[in-house]
């Protein structure tokens, strides 16, 4: 338990640290400019985003977040292989060092994105990749005297599954604009909790087969990880809706035109 409180405490201290480096100051323009408040109805505004395909794959993508049910049940999915609660807790130690990741990916994408705003759809393809690969390396090495591999699985699960949230609920933003944000990562993550919930009672039941029934609730977890990346790259839409509209009014201003001399899409 000392040995968890001493990993916990060093990746807060790291994870301030950096985040004092990385964000010294505050962006030179919004995001995205403003705009004035839509008048549509809550049911209007969740009609129109869950008839959004684009949303919805995103959404079914965010559901699948390893780390979330995978610290949950590690201690039972360890003592099924004969560990204990000692390599427990360093599993979980290194699986928390994995989810920093978004301090190294986020920047890096608003850096790249001054390039190409496609940058943030690539990084997101990919994430959700390596997602699928590090979730089915983990299904592949549990197994007793394999708890180095296990380790290093754990922590590219919390690594990319945790990478990839930012950039979600940010492709989210921009293809559901001008719907609010607020109420679509209220949705995300909304599902994010009940399917969390969902995942972790469905491998107890699964698991009641012994560690034979959680490799089936990984394999399940893989296969549904291979149906996302095939929908965010071969059917996904990277409309950036939010992107271009902030384009356009800026472009407005600056030749001399007012923030009300345009409406709403």
């Amino acid at each position: 338990l000392e040995l968890e409180f001493f990993y916990v405490a060093l990746m807060v201290t790291v994870s301030v640290g950096m985040y004092l480096m990385l964000y010294v100051e505050s962006p030179p323009t919004p995001p995205s400019a403003e705009e004035r408040a839509s008048n549509a109805t809550m049911s209007e505004t969740l009609s129109s985003m869950f008839q959004n395909p684009n949303f919805l794959i995103l959404l079914f993508a965010f559901t699948l977040d390893g780390y979330g049910w995978g610290i949950i049940l590690i201690t039972n999915i360890l003592h099924k292989i004969g560990y204990g609660q000692h390599e427990a807790d360093i599993i979980m130690a290194i699986a928390r060092w994995g989810s920093l990741s978004p301090l190294l990916i986020s920047p890096l994408t608003d850096y790249l994105r001054k390039q190409d705003e496609r940058w943030p759809v690539w990084i997101m393809r990919a994430s959700q990749g390596a997602s699928f690969f590090a979730t089915l390396g983990l299904t592949l090495v549990l197994k007793p005297g394999m708890f180095d591999y296990i380790a290093f699985f754990f922590f590219l699960v919390g690594f990319t599954t945790t990478s990839a949230a930012p950039l979600l609920l940010e492709l989210v933003a921009e293809v559901t604009y001008p719907q609010p944000e607020t109420v679509s990562t209220g949705i995300c993550l909304a599902v994010f909790g009940v399917s969390t919930f969902g995942f972790v009672q469905l491998s107890q039941v699964m698991a009641t087969k012994g560690i034979d029934g959680y490799l089936h609730f990984f394999w399940l977890q893989n296969i549904l990880f291979a149906m996302s990346v095939f929908l965010m790259v071969y059917v996904f839409e990277a409309k950036m809706k939010r992107t271009q509209r902030a384009k356009e009014r800026l472009s407005g201003e600056a030749s001399g035109m007012g923030a009300d001399d345009f409406t709403n899409d």
